[in-house]
Protein backbone atom coordinates (compact mmCIF):
# COMPACT_ATOMS: atom_id res chain seq x y z
CA UNK A 1 0.00 0.00 0.00
CA UNK A 2 3.13 2.33 0.13
CA UNK A 3 3.61 2.00 -3.53
CA UNK A 4 6.95 0.51 -3.11
CA UNK A 5 7.64 -2.87 -4.95
CA UNK A 6 9.41 -5.95 -3.83
CA UNK A 7 10.51 -6.61 -7.34
CA UNK A 8 12.98 -5.45 -9.25
CA UNK A 9 12.50 -5.21 -13.33
CA UNK A 10 8.52 -4.67 -13.52
CA UNK A 11 7.10 -3.17 -16.14
CA UNK A 12 6.76 0.53 -15.95
CA UNK A 13 5.14 1.19 -19.07
CA UNK A 14 2.32 -0.36 -21.22
CA UNK A 15 -0.81 0.64 -23.67
CA UNK A 16 -3.90 -1.25 -23.05
CA UNK A 17 -5.01 -0.19 -26.53
CA UNK A 18 -2.61 -0.95 -28.39
CA UNK A 19 -1.57 -3.64 -26.73
CA UNK A 20 1.97 -3.01 -25.92
CA UNK A 21 3.25 -4.78 -23.25
CA UNK A 22 0.13 -5.96 -22.03
CA UNK A 23 0.80 -10.34 -21.82
CA UNK A 24 -3.20 -10.66 -22.01
CA UNK A 25 -6.08 -8.90 -21.14
CA UNK A 26 -9.52 -10.79 -20.35
CA UNK A 27 -13.10 -9.59 -19.19
CA UNK A 28 -14.16 -10.01 -15.46
CA UNK A 29 -18.27 -11.09 -15.56
CA UNK A 30 -19.40 -8.95 -12.48
CA UNK A 31 -17.94 -5.64 -11.72
CA UNK A 32 -16.47 -5.13 -8.18
CA UNK A 33 -13.90 -2.63 -6.89
CA UNK A 34 -11.69 -5.25 -4.78
CA UNK A 35 -7.85 -6.17 -6.09
CA UNK A 36 -6.84 -9.17 -7.07
CA UNK A 37 -4.94 -11.80 -4.87
CA UNK A 38 -2.00 -13.88 -6.35
CA UNK A 39 -0.79 -17.32 -4.97
CA UNK A 40 1.40 -19.69 -7.40
CA UNK A 41 -0.51 -19.46 -10.96
CA UNK A 42 -3.98 -18.38 -9.57
CA UNK A 43 -5.40 -14.92 -9.25
CA UNK A 44 -8.63 -14.49 -7.72
CA UNK A 45 -11.06 -11.64 -7.90
CA UNK A 46 -14.84 -11.19 -6.93
CA UNK A 47 -17.71 -9.32 -8.48
CA UNK A 48 -20.93 -8.85 -7.59
CA UNK A 49 -24.23 -6.63 -8.74
CA UNK A 50 -27.52 -5.76 -6.25
CA UNK A 51 -28.82 -9.51 -7.25
CA UNK A 52 -25.56 -11.50 -8.16
CA UNK A 53 -22.10 -12.22 -5.79
CA UNK A 54 -19.49 -14.41 -7.76
CA UNK A 55 -15.80 -15.50 -7.51
CA UNK A 56 -13.55 -15.72 -10.30
CA UNK A 57 -10.49 -17.73 -10.39
CA UNK A 58 -7.63 -16.87 -13.56
CA UNK A 59 -4.30 -18.19 -14.39
CA UNK A 60 -1.95 -16.15 -14.31
CA UNK A 61 -0.20 -17.02 -17.18
CA UNK A 62 -2.51 -16.59 -19.49
CA UNK A 63 -5.68 -15.21 -17.95
CA UNK A 64 -8.15 -17.68 -18.36
CA UNK A 65 -10.72 -18.07 -16.46
CA UNK A 66 -9.99 -21.43 -14.58
CA UNK A 67 -13.75 -21.20 -12.65
CA UNK A 68 -16.03 -19.06 -11.60
CA UNK A 69 -18.94 -19.94 -8.59
CA UNK A 70 -21.87 -17.63 -7.34
CA UNK A 71 -22.50 -16.89 -3.81
CA UNK A 72 -25.69 -17.94 -3.45
CA UNK A 73 -28.60 -19.83 -1.07
CA UNK A 74 -26.60 -18.80 1.82
CA UNK A 75 -28.71 -19.18 4.70
CA UNK A 76 -29.55 -16.47 6.91
CA UNK A 77 -28.69 -14.36 3.54
CA UNK A 78 -31.59 -10.98 3.08
CA UNK A 79 -33.07 -10.86 0.05
CA UNK A 80 -33.39 -7.12 0.41
CA UNK A 81 -30.06 -5.91 -1.13
CA UNK A 82 -28.43 -3.35 0.93
CA UNK A 83 -27.97 0.38 -0.14
CA UNK A 84 -24.62 1.30 -1.64
CA UNK A 85 -23.11 4.13 -3.10
CA UNK A 86 -21.98 3.25 -6.72
CA UNK A 87 -17.82 4.50 -5.74
CA UNK A 88 -18.42 1.52 -3.36
CA UNK A 89 -20.56 -1.09 -5.41
CA UNK A 90 -21.14 -4.80 -4.09
CA UNK A 91 -18.01 -6.39 -3.88
CA UNK A 92 -15.54 -3.59 -2.69
CA UNK A 93 -13.72 -6.10 0.07
CA UNK A 94 -10.71 -7.85 -1.02
CA UNK A 95 -10.43 -11.84 -0.99
CA UNK A 96 -7.96 -13.11 1.27
CA UNK A 97 -6.00 -17.04 0.44
CA UNK A 98 -3.93 -19.07 3.14
CA UNK A 99 -2.56 -21.14 -0.22
CA UNK A 100 -5.19 -23.82 0.03
CA UNK A 101 -8.72 -22.39 0.05
CA UNK A 102 -9.71 -18.11 -0.74
CA UNK A 103 -12.37 -16.27 0.92
CA UNK A 104 -14.37 -13.75 0.05
CA UNK A 105 -17.18 -11.37 1.67
CA UNK A 106 -19.70 -9.11 -0.26
CA UNK A 107 -21.76 -6.17 0.88
CA UNK A 108 -24.53 -8.05 2.23
CA UNK A 109 -22.39 -9.53 4.36
CA UNK A 110 -22.13 -13.10 2.85
CA UNK A 111 -19.08 -15.16 3.07
CA UNK A 112 -17.91 -18.08 1.55
CA UNK A 113 -14.55 -20.42 1.26
CA UNK A 114 -13.93 -22.71 -1.57
CA UNK A 115 -10.93 -24.68 -1.95
CA UNK A 116 -8.26 -23.97 -5.47
CA UNK A 117 -10.68 -26.07 -7.62
CA UNK A 118 -13.81 -23.97 -6.62
CA UNK A 119 -15.17 -26.62 -4.94
CA UNK A 120 -17.33 -24.20 -1.71
CA UNK A 121 -16.32 -25.58 1.33
CA UNK A 122 -18.47 -23.39 3.84
CA UNK A 123 -20.59 -20.09 3.55
CA UNK A 124 -22.56 -17.77 5.97
CA UNK A 125 -24.43 -14.62 6.52
CA UNK A 126 -23.63 -11.94 8.44
CA UNK A 127 -26.43 -10.38 7.76
CA UNK A 128 -26.55 -6.94 5.91
CA UNK A 129 -24.48 -4.44 7.79
CA UNK A 130 -25.78 -1.08 8.66
CA UNK A 131 -23.04 0.69 6.72
CA UNK A 132 -23.86 4.32 4.87
CA UNK A 133 -21.40 3.74 1.65
CA UNK A 134 -21.44 0.18 1.68
CA UNK A 135 -19.19 -2.77 3.14
CA UNK A 136 -15.44 -2.36 2.22
CA UNK A 137 -13.14 -3.69 4.77
CA UNK A 138 -11.17 -6.56 3.47
CA UNK A 139 -10.54 -9.85 5.24
CA UNK A 140 -6.95 -11.05 6.99
CA UNK A 141 -5.87 -14.39 7.96
CA UNK A 142 -4.44 -15.53 11.18
CA UNK A 143 -3.10 -18.31 11.45
CA UNK A 144 -6.35 -20.79 11.26
CA UNK A 145 -8.34 -17.90 11.88
CA UNK A 146 -10.25 -15.67 9.49
CA UNK A 147 -10.10 -11.96 10.68
CA UNK A 148 -13.62 -10.41 9.58
CA UNK A 149 -13.79 -5.96 10.69
CA UNK A 150 -17.61 -5.84 10.31
CA UNK A 151 -18.14 -2.00 11.52
CA UNK A 152 -21.70 -0.58 11.12
CA UNK A 153 -24.19 2.05 12.64
CA UNK A 154 -23.23 4.39 15.03
CA UNK A 155 -20.95 4.33 17.75
CA UNK A 156 -23.44 4.34 20.44
CA UNK A 157 -25.32 1.48 18.46
CA UNK A 158 -22.43 -1.47 19.98
CA UNK A 159 -23.37 -2.60 15.94
CA UNK A 160 -19.64 -2.88 15.28
CA UNK A 161 -17.97 -6.20 15.33
CA UNK A 162 -14.48 -7.72 14.68
CA UNK A 163 -14.62 -11.37 14.31
CA UNK A 164 -12.26 -14.58 14.29
CA UNK A 165 -13.78 -17.21 11.94
CA UNK A 166 -12.13 -20.88 11.92
CA UNK A 167 -10.95 -21.28 8.34
CA UNK A 168 -12.05 -24.89 7.85
CA UNK A 169 -15.98 -24.75 9.44
CA UNK A 170 -16.50 -21.07 9.09
CA UNK A 171 -17.47 -20.80 12.96
CA UNK A 172 -17.01 -17.93 15.13
CA UNK A 173 -13.64 -18.56 17.39
CA UNK A 174 -14.74 -15.08 18.80
CA UNK A 175 -15.98 -11.84 18.35
CA UNK A 176 -14.92 -8.49 19.92
CA UNK A 177 -17.95 -5.68 19.91
CA UNK A 178 -16.30 -2.57 18.69
CA UNK A 179 -17.14 1.64 20.01
CA UNK A 180 -16.39 2.57 16.83
CA UNK A 181 -19.34 3.62 13.69
CA UNK A 182 -18.81 1.94 10.48
CA UNK A 183 -15.88 2.57 8.71
CA UNK A 184 -13.92 1.03 6.23
CA UNK A 185 -10.93 0.18 6.72
CA UNK A 186 -8.73 -3.17 6.75
CA UNK A 187 -7.35 -4.86 9.58
CA UNK A 188 -3.99 -5.13 9.40
CA UNK A 189 -1.72 -7.92 11.78
CA UNK A 190 1.54 -7.15 13.03
CA UNK A 191 4.67 -7.85 14.89
CA UNK A 192 5.72 -5.73 17.51
CA UNK A 193 8.69 -8.37 18.22
CA UNK A 194 7.38 -8.84 21.57
CA UNK A 195 3.78 -10.03 20.20
CA UNK A 196 1.23 -10.21 17.48
CA UNK A 197 -1.36 -7.57 17.29
CA UNK A 198 -4.69 -6.65 15.09
CA UNK A 199 -4.15 -3.24 14.04
CA UNK A 200 -8.14 -1.76 13.70
CA UNK A 201 -8.85 2.10 12.38
CA UNK A 202 -11.94 3.85 13.06
CA UNK A 203 -13.08 6.92 13.85
CA UNK A 204 -12.17 8.27 16.81
CA UNK A 205 -9.40 4.87 17.59
CA UNK A 206 -7.02 3.29 16.63
CA UNK A 207 -7.23 0.07 18.61
CA UNK A 208 -5.08 -3.10 18.90
CA UNK A 209 -6.65 -6.74 19.71
CA UNK A 210 -4.87 -9.69 20.30
CA UNK A 211 -5.91 -12.33 17.48
CA UNK A 212 -5.75 -14.97 19.51
CA UNK A 213 -8.36 -13.86 21.70
CA UNK A 214 -10.24 -10.68 20.04
CA UNK A 215 -9.02 -9.28 23.59
CA UNK A 216 -8.34 -5.28 23.37
CA UNK A 217 -4.51 -4.45 23.60
CA UNK A 218 -4.59 -0.82 23.71
CA UNK A 219 -6.47 2.00 21.92
CA UNK A 220 -4.93 5.69 21.38
CA UNK A 221 -8.18 8.25 20.32
CA UNK A 222 -6.23 10.09 17.01
CA UNK A 223 -9.03 9.85 14.09
CA UNK A 224 -11.65 11.35 13.27
CA UNK A 225 -14.21 11.68 10.47
CA UNK A 226 -15.08 8.87 7.75
CA UNK A 227 -12.22 6.30 7.72
CA UNK A 228 -10.57 4.17 4.68
CA UNK A 229 -6.70 4.03 4.95
CA UNK A 230 -5.69 0.68 6.93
Amino acid sequence: GNGISVYKNIPTSWDGKTGKGVLWKTKIPLPGNNSPIVWGKRIFLTGAIESRREVYCFDADTGKLLWQRAVENIPGSSPIPPRVTEDTGYAAPTAVTDGNRVYAIFANGDIACFDFEGTLIWAKSLGNPNNMYGHASSLDIYKNLLIVLYDQGGAEDNLSKLIAMDVLSGKNVWETVRPVPNSWATPIIINTGSREEIITSANPYVISYDPSTGKELWRAKCLSGDIAPS
